[in-house]
């Protein structure tokens, strides 16, 4: 069997190059007696974890990307602000999580944890290449592949080469700020399961404080409840979803009902559970599956999360033959629809870097 790390550098091998069309779309809204246009968009940011793939695109280098507002409004090639080889580190970036007070942790291929604070987000364009204010390394870590962070200020992060998730208190993160440079801390919390995590890929928490995590190589969505994960151990998860709709699972992300949806990388599909399905241990068929709408809307979908307004963004993970990829946006209306479907996004972007790990939302302008 092949070991995660070549399972993930290899997924752009599954499919062959697709025709990509993007979507020019002009908007034109009357807001309180004026005009709005995408210059003045306003909301949170849009962040990729973009790690340097070798052998990758020509000039192609690894890093995290902002699109802020302005740039994701209407379809097309977006601006992107990059962030890249401040540190050897940078380059392997492979997963995002934002603390409240704007501060980005950045987790790589290379198991380090990467902080950089809200002033030196805010003064890239003065300072493009920051420092990150701190260096986390661990060796308990194998291969972090996504990271988050709770509303309680904790960082998880997915270790695929261990089956194991990890997590840093908020009170961890705060000595490691107060110290600076490069420091060797173990997490406090490791969560271990050999038999139902299998390459895990990407976790998310949900209103009740559970664990979910996608397992890539079993086909799985587990979950350990709030109780189980506040010591380390390997306890029996709580649920395991073993679903004929889940194909290569990638990022989950909870919608405002609290419906998950997530990501398969290996059949170009996003699919959706409702709570009732999450709620006991079963293999039940996705409620909602949406595929590629036959012009490259979905081609190994891999990333995905939920703006403020409830719509759901998906990262297209390319092939192995593209130059670039795009993200592409579901609006509220479309992700009503039950069963299965194949809508053109209400926006698509192009020209992002392909083979990009995790997406999420970042502070708002």
């Amino acid at each position: 069997m092949l070991t995660y790390k070549s399972e993930f550098l290899s997924l752009c091998n599954f499919w062959a190059l697709r025709s990509i069309q993007t979507v020019s779309l002009t908007l034109l809204l009357l807001l309180c007696g004026g005009f709005w246009s995408p210059a003045s968009a306003t909301g949170p940011a849009l962040w990729i974890a973009a790690p340097q793939q070798n052998p990758g695109p020509p000039g192609a280098v690894g890093g995290v990307i902002e699109l802020r507002p302005s740039e994701i409004s209407v379809s097309g090639t977006p601006k992107q602000i990059t962030i890249t080889k401040a540190t050897l580190n940078l380059s392997a970036a492979s997963g995002i999580g934002f603390q409240a007070n704007g501060a980005m942790w950045v987790c790589t291929l290379n198991n380090k944890l990467l902080k950089f604070g809200p002033a030196q987000l805010n003064n890239l364009a003065a300072v493009p290449l920051p420092t990150p204010k701190v260096v986390i390394s661990s060796n308990q870590f194998g291969f972090n592949i996504g990271c988050f962070v709770t509303p309680a200020g904790a960082l998880w992060v997915v270790d695929a080469m261990h089956n194991a998730v990890h997590k840093y208190t908020h009170a961890q993160l705060v000595s490691a700020t107060l110290t600076g440079g490069n420091i060797n801390m173990d997490p406090a919390v490791t969560i271990t399961d050999d038999v139902d995590l299998a390459s895990p890929a990407f976790a998310t928490k949900d209103a009740a404080g559970n664990l979910w995590v996608s397992s890539f190589s079993n086909n799985q969505l587990v979950e350990f409840a709030a109780s189980q994960i506040t010591t380390s151990g390997s306890p029996a998860p709580a649920v395991i979803i073993s679903s004929p709709s889940l194909n290569g699972p990638g990022q989950p992300a909870f919608d405002p009902a609290g419906n998950v949806w997530v990501t398969n990388a290996l059949n170009n599909t996003v699919v959706k559970f409702t709570p009732a399905q999450l709620a006991a241990t079963g293999s039940p068929a996705a409620t909602a599956v949406i595929s590629d709408n036959g012009f490259g809307s979905l081609v190994t979908p891999w990333g995905c999360t939920f703006d403020d307004l409830g719509r759901l963004w998906v990262y297209n993970y390319g092939t192995a033959s593209s130059i670039s990829t795009t993200m592409v946006l579901f609006g509220r209306g479309q992700l009503a629809a039950n069963g299965a479907s194949a809508p053109t996004p209400r926006i698509t972007l192009s020209g992002l870097p392909v083979f990009a790990a995790q997406i999420t939302t970042g502070p708002s302008y």
